[in-house]
């Protein structure tokens, strides 16, 4: 059954945090480090069970598997254009989304394509996928729509739209990550420079003001108390350590 989310704006305070050189101890996310990555045009990101990176290009539609100061540790040409989000789904399997042609694809972690299917929404091409996430727990795969609607779908393995919200906060969304364990959705904004914090209701949680530009690819590693973003046209990965942020 399809769940439509009404959102209602909520006046909650919104805290900033500078990717400039702000290295405070009490800041809730702390810049410790960047890195040139040998990525063109760096957009989506996400992380593996063991603690390394995934990140795609959508200038060349290649995947590239980074470590967490960005060196590439393994690439592979998908033959898709226009690619914008990745996250992983099992041990064997990665979904990957395409913007151009609201495409949702598995693949395994060799390039091969499993499955794909074009997704039905109401969006324009070049205001479509920005990004993908997965929640293990509910089997449930959430597809950030960028603008014209700002959205979040959510789509079962089975290609089946099982949820719909749009999204109100800002101007637009570049990037996200779902967490199973906090229930908690990191999205990105590259027009607002912001990252926004709701919970699995949807409800908003916090903000962050960042001067990063065009931030394309969020990903959080709770464990070790990490937070990544690349940056599209600096093709840089940013490494915040997340202290106490709500």
């Amino acid at each position: 059954m399809l769940r439509i989310y009404t959102i209602i704006l909520l006046a909650l305070l919104t805290v900033s945090c500078y990717s400039g050189n702000e290295k405070k101890s009490n800041a809730p996310l702390e810049l410790i480090a960047r890195f040139n990555i040998d990525v063109p045009e760096p957009s989506g990101l996400t992380l593996d069970y063991d603690g390394t990176l995934w990140c795609v290009s959508d200038k060349n539609g290649h995947v590239y598997h980074l470590d967490t100061t960005g060196a590439v540790l393994d690439k592979f040409d998908l033959n898709l254009k226009d690619l914008e989000g990745i996250t992983v789904i099992d041990s064997f399997r990665l979904a990957v989304v395409s913007e151009s042609k609201n495409l949702l694809a598995f693949i395994n972690r060799n390039g091969d394509i499993l499955a794909e299917e074009k997704i039905k929404y109401k969006n324009k091409s070049n205001s479509g996928f920005e990004g993908i996430t997965y929640s293990i727990k509910e089997g449930l795969i959430f597809i950030l729509n960028e603008k014209k609607p700002g959205a979040l779908l959510g789509i079962n393995e089975n290609f089946v739209l099982t949820e719909e919200v749009e999204l109100g906060f800002l101007k637009d969304y570049s990037g996200i990550y779902y967490s199973d364990l906090k229930k908690e959705f990191w999205i990105l904004s590259h027009e607002s420079k912001t990252l926004l914090l709701l919970n699995r209701d949807y409800e908003k949680l916090r903000e962050f003001k960042f001067n990063t530009p065009q931030m394309e690819g969020i990903a959080v590693d709770f464990t070790n108390s990490r937070l990544y973003i690349v940056s599209d046209p600096e093709e840089k990965l940013f490494v915040y350590k997340i202290n106490k942020y709500l």
